[in-house]
Parts: C-alpha cells; structure tokens; sequence
C-alpha cells in the first residue's frame, strides 16, 4: 500500500508540473498564468468564427444562437446551439471549457412543430413545381428549367434523357397544357434521424386542360408525388417520383393527355 501511494504522489507532481508550464493555450482563458474556464462570450465567439459558420452568414443567412449551455461536472464543456434562420434544424457544438477548441457537434432533432412547418413547405413547394412544370405551351415548351427541383434518380430518367424526343411531340401535335390543383387528398411525412432526410407523399388531384392538334381534353387526375429534402444541405425539397393516373370520374379521353415526358 505504500509503494502505491509513492507512485500515485510522483504521478500527481507530474500532472501539476504539466499544468504550470502551459503557456499561449489561449489569452482569453487565463488570467495571472492560471487556467480557467472560458466565457460564454468566448465559446459563442468561437462557434461564430468557425469557418462553416462564416460562410452561411457572408451568403446572407442569419445565424442565430438559441441556447448556451454551461458545462457541468457531467458535461465539461460548453453547448452552443446555433439555428440558421432559413434553416429548419438547429446544430448544437461542443466547445471545450477551458480550450474553447470545438470538440463536435451534433443535429438537434426536429420537434413536432417543425414537422408541421415542413408539411407546409412541402405542400407549397411541390404543389407549385408540380402545376408550373406540367402546364406549357407548345412554343416555349422546357422542362429542363424545373430540373433543380427534381432528384437526380427522377429528373435524369425522365426530363433529360427524353428532352429532345418530348420536345419534338410538343411541337409537332401543338400542344397547349393547363394544370390546376383541385384538391390535396393526403400527405405523410417521416424524418430519418440517421441520414437527415425528411422523406414526403403527397397525393392530390388535378384538373387537365390539354389542346393537342386543336382537340380540347379535360379531365380529372390523381397524382401521388413523392419529395425529400436533407436538413443539411440546404437545397430543398426535391421531387423524387410522380404518379398520375385516371380518377373514378375520368373518361377513356385520359390516356390522350401529354404529361409532359415520355418514359
């Protein structure tokens, strides 16, 4: 028992002979040479100056901190959440307490409430790429200026690959194209904590107004949209898949709608 305790006081002259001769850790967290923990001022200042940081705020978004967290005896260090005002998910960063070095950062999961800002955003956003895309007139027909709302697995299969060939049917049957949403039927909605990803369905029905090669075509459709956004990347929300077939209502001239590419 008395070896040990010699090795064990040997061990903490070492560990206070390491600590006194630190120097330049950082002129914001000592004071008369001694170590101490840092401010909330400096841990947020240090969160602010991180270069991802600085990028969203010099592209005009407003960076705002939601909460600082002091350390405690279980966590030593400092949590800075920080939220970007067109952002729908806040990031919490980890700052060392007497360092003010960033030791990590995690997302914070979305409440309920946001979920349901979301769901709106969603509706919205797709709603309108949906009826801008599938309404056109045969001479200024492009489907291409959409194609940043479309992921990369649908929009390449569907409005690239064909352009030329959708372009051509266009042009040639004189196509005339009006799309109005009547009714928003259903939408789901489910977050993926894992890879961040918000994954949407919404199913809705339209009405069809078409003049191909001067026959006038209305009918009713149903449409089920599938869309994502990542919650990191600010990008948005993108169109993954469509659906549209006939309704109850709808009559055998249906299949005679253009809808805007072929497969």
């Amino acid at each position: 028992m008395r070896r040990k305790g010699i090795i064990f006081f040997i061990l903490f002259i070492f560990i206070l002979a390491g600590c006194s001769n630190q120097t330049n850790l950082n002129p914001a967290i000592q004071e008369s040479g001694d170590l101490k923990p840092i401010t909330k001022e400096d841990a947020i200042k240090n969160v602010m100056n991180l270069p991802e940081i600085r990028e969203k705020m010099e592209g005009g978004i407003v960076v705002e901190v939601k909460e600082a967290k002091e350390p405690t005896e279980q966590e030593p260090y400092w949590q800075i959440t920080i939220g970007g005002q067109r952002e729908k998910v806040n990031r919490i960063y980890m700052i060392n307490s007497f360092t003010g070095a960033v030791m990590g950062s995690t997302v914070e999961n979305s409440e309920e409430e946001d979920m349901e800002d979301l769901r709106t955003e969603m509706i919205e956003t797709v709603s309108w790429v949906f009826e801008n895309w599938q309404s056109f007139h045969y001479d200024h027909y492009d489907p291409s200026r959409y194609g940043l709302a479309f992921a990369l697995n649908f929009r390449l299969a569907y409005l690239f690959d064909n352009y030329d060939e959708n372009k051509k049917i266009v042009q040639e049957q004189k196509i005339l194209s009006e799309v109005k949403i009547t009714e928003i039927k259903d939408t789901g909605i489910a977050f993926d904590e894992e890879t961040h990803n918000v994954h949407a369905q919404l199913r809705l029905r339209a009405k069809y107004r078409q003049e191909i090669n001067g026959q006038k075509i209305e009918e009713p459709m149903e449409v089920l949209i599938f869309s994502s956004l990542h919650l990191d990347n600010g990008e948005g929300w993108e169109i993954t898949n469509v659906d549209i077939y006939e309704t109850e209502d709808s009559s055998p001239a249906h299949k005679k709608i253009f809808l805007g590419f072929t497969k």
